[in-house]
């Protein structure tokens, strides 16, 4: 139970580091930022969604584990 939410949280976080960095970087450059700016609002956006999907999934999972 605790397992699979830390690999989850875990991936989570990774994921968030190499997208931020990425994202700075190219704001950083000066070719294609309002690009990047909209890449980073979508990443974000996306991100927020998989996140709240992979909360309810999660929560479904343990409550079958539980019931069962």
């Amino acid at each position: 139970m605790n397992f699979i939410h830390k690999i989850n949280s875990n991936y989570l976080f990774i994921l968030m580091g190499l997208l931020l960095p990425l994202n700075l970087l190219h704001l950083n450059s000066k070719f294609g930022v309002d690009f990047m700016y909209t890449f980073a609002t979508i990443t974000v956006i996306i991100g927020s969604i998989l996140m709240l999907v992979s909360g309810i999934m999660l929560q479904f999972v343990l409550n079958k584990k539980f019931r069962q």
